[in-house]
C-alpha cells in the first residue's frame, strides 16, 4: 500500500493457456449460488510497455487442467490499449471480446459480473460511467470453487500497477 493505492510489482509471467506461471495473483473465495459484481479501478499511467496486464482473474482449477479467465488491460504497443477477456478451459485459451481503447487512459475500470447460474460478463470502462462489453458472456469451467482477484503481469520490470479498490 502506498498513497491510498494497493500497488503490486510487475513479474515475468502470464496467464493463457498452459501457462499459469504469473506471480503477484491475489484470489479469496467468490460468492456461491448468488449473482455477484467484482470491480477495480487501475491507474495505468505507469504501464508503458507492450505486453503489460493487470486487471482481474477468475480461477477455478490448475492441475491436471488449468481452468481460469483473465479480464486484463493489456498494453500492446507505443498507440494501442484494450481490455483482454481470454478464457482457459483445460489449458486451452479462447481470447475473444478484446476491446480497444480510442486513446492512452490514465484508469481503467474492469467489472465481471457473475449470474447465480455462473454465467460471467466482463466490462470495461475509462471513466466508471459508461460501460463496454468485453466480449460475450462466458463460463470458466471446472467444479471447484471459483476464486477472483487482482493481477499485474508481463516483462519482469520495476514498474507497479496502481489499484485504487477492488
Amino acid at each position: 500500500m502506498s498513497g491510498g493505492h494497493l500497488r503490486l510489482q510487475q513479474y515475468a509471467g502470464d496467464m493463457s493457456g498452459g501457462t499459469a506461471n504469473a506471480f503477484n495473483v491475489l484470489l479469496q473465495n467468490a460468492p456461491e449460488g448468488c449473482a455477484w459484481t467484482a470491480t477495480t479501478r487501475i491507474d495505468v499511467t505507469a504501464l508503458d510497455t507492450q505486453g503489460d496486464q493487470a486487471g482481474l482473474i477468475l480461477w477455478r482449477s490448475e492441475t491436471p487442467y488449468f481452468n481460469f479467465s483473465k479480464v486484463v488491460y493489456n498494453r500492446r504497443n507505443n498507440n494501442q490499449w484494450w481490455v483482454e477477456r481470454s478464457n482457459t478451459v483445460g489449458g486451452v485459451a479462447t481470447a475473444v471480446g478484446n476491446t480497444a481503447i480510442a486513446n492512452a487512459p490514465t484508469h481503467v475500470y474492469i467489472r465481471i459480473s457473475v449470474t447465480a447460474d455462473g454465467l460471467v460478463q466482463p466490462e470495461r470502462s475509462t471513466d466508471g460511467t459508461t460501460w463496454t462489453a468485453v466480449g460475450n458472456a462466458y463460463s470458466v469451467a471446472g467444479h471447484q470453487q471459483l476464486k477472483v482477484g487482482l493481477a499485474f503481469f508481463g516483462s519482469n520490470s520495476f514498474r507497479q500497477a496502481a489499484y485504487d479498490y477492488f
